[in-house]
């Protein structure tokens, strides 16, 4: 869905919010500090990493301690397969010297791309635009990540560099394909990593390790130089430890949209009318225990805050025939992508890549045609239904995070820990994962998702509220 359909859908009071933008590092800084204000007194959430890029506290010795960490704790842990031990500092831009983290396929200049495996190799010429957006800042790129081999799987398992350690329960998988980007962050290796998403890659593994992971609109950013090249589904997205800190990544990566997070927190905060969150209820049947226990539990907490919003039960559902044309969709593209690759190595890939790609080789042109064409009249009879609602709500998954010695190829190959994501992505909507002061009894985190068909902004504005709302039951427990 384009930016310019979804504005058309906005309604017409949020789109009279007149922003001025910050043109210089001097009036971003002030609006973080105005940010962190309102934060903390409005709706008591704090952001240390905001505060040490409003003091300029990574400086070139804070950096480069953070390198050695990630050249160290990172690689034993499995979540770093290269780095950079001694990165030349910046002086410049609303990310000077903050230390991040890039999954292995998508491009970044210096560093070798090897999407997951030991088979495969190159060294990209140039940066991918959301490496090049976010050095322009003045980030520092200290490494690459570790994924699920080729990102064709939901685990995370990786068997040419090690599986990436999932810190919250260590005896789980991390879940993927973004796995090494998510344990560094809930390391606190990095305060800020990307990854990409196409059916829940990034909200999964920020579910598992207890961590914010955030993925983008289709076209918030431009995902040149990310692989797999899937032209309907993939976007790519962040992980943080709080949603306050994706701000200025938010700033420095917006390409088109003049709305800034600030004013969506005002007119969130200030306008009369509730916010509206859908709790698809038919969604949850899938949902096992304990983790619909958990999430109950959740919104028990989200209603007894003083916030003024309304929760509606309604039927929403990604029909079986859509699912299946997106997987047709996602496979076909795949293999296009990696011919090349599953040509030459094949005989070396893991039995749930291998499965994925033998599957998008044999889809017929018609196939794949016909199922773009059911994707595309979904989206058009469903928005009118969810455009209504400021977000959606369920958990990220449904179901604990899988030990890692009963997560096999079958699981990663299946659908099963994506059930509750991969609408979003079908809808080419921003969603993300915020996580729950609820435990499971495995020890992790339950992640809920929220998820709109809203812009951006809107949702991370949403997502600072209700995490507010679930922090402050962590103080008062």
């Amino acid at each position: 869905m384009s930016a310019e359909r979804i504005a058309n859908s906005l309604s017409k009071e949020i789109l009279k919010v007149k922003v001025h933008k910050p043109r210089n590092l001097k009036e971003m800084i002030n609006l973080f500090e105005e940010i962190l204000k309102i934060s903390e007194n409005e709706i008591g959430l704090r952001s240390n990493f905001l505060e040490k890029i409003i003091k300029r506290e990574f400086d070139h010795k804070a950096l480069i301690d953070i390198a050695n960490n990630v050249c160290s704790k990172g690689v034993q842990s499995k979540a770093v397969i290269s780095c950079k031990k001694d990165p030349m500092p910046t002086d410049h831009g609303i990310l000077s010297n903050v230390p991040i983290l890039i999954k292995d396929c998508i491009e970044t200049f210096e560093f070798p791309l090897t999407l997951g495996t030991e088979y495969y190799e190159y060294f990209p010429s140039k940066d991918s635009e959301i490496v090049a957006k976010l050095r322009a800042s003045g980030a520092i790129i200290l490494g690459v990540t570790n994924m699920h081999e080729l990102a064709l799987g939901t685990t995370g398992i990786n068997e040419h560099y090690g599986t990436p350690i999932n810190p919250i329960c260590p005896d789980r998988i991390p879940g993927g394909s973004s796995s090494g980007s998510a344990s560094a962050v809930a390391q606190n290796l990095v305060p800020i990593a990307l990854g990409n998403d196409a059916a829940g890659s990034i909200r999964v593994p920020a579910s598992f390790t207890g961590i914010v992971g955030f993925k983008f609109s289709k076209g918030f950013i431009d995902t040149e130089g990310s692989r797999p090249w899937l032209t309907e589904f993939v976007s790519p997205g962040i992980f943080a430890k709080s949603s306050l800190d994706l701000i200025p990544i938010f700033e420095s990566l917006k390409t088109y949209s003049s709305v800034e997070v600030l004013e969506r927190l005002k007119v969130y905060l200030n306008h009369k009318e509730p916010i509206r969150i859908l709790i698809p209820k038919n969604l949850l049947k899938s949902v096992k225990e304990p983790v619909l226990s958990a999430f109950e539990k959740t919104i028990e907490i989200i209603k007894s805050k003083d916030i003024n919003l309304k929760i509606y039960w309604d039927e929403l559902s990604l029909p079986p025939e859509i699912d299946k044309a997106r997987v047709i969709v996602t496979l076909a593209e795949s293999f296009a992508d990696y011919a090349q690759i599953y040509d030459m190595f094949k005989d070396s890939m893991e039995p749930d890549t291998r499965l994925l790609l033998d599957i998008g080789k044999e889809i017929s042109a018609r196939s794949y045609l016909k199922a773009k064409e059911l994707i595309k009249d979904y989206r058009k009879k469903i928005t009118p239904r969810l455009i209504k609602y400021d977000i959606a709500l369920t958990p990220t998954v449904g179901r604990e995070p899988p030990k890692l010695n009963e997560a096999d190829w079958r699981l990663s190959a299946s659908t099963k820990l994506i059930e509750l994501t991969t609408m979003w992505n079908v809808l080419e909507s921003a969603a993300i994962n915020l996580p729950s002061p609820v435990r499971l009894p495995c020890g992790a985190y339950l992640g809920i998702q929220l998820s709109t068909l809203r812009e951006d902004e809107n949702l991370l504005a949403l997502s600072i509220i209700i995490e507010s709302i679930l922090k402050s039951s962590y103080k008062e427990s």
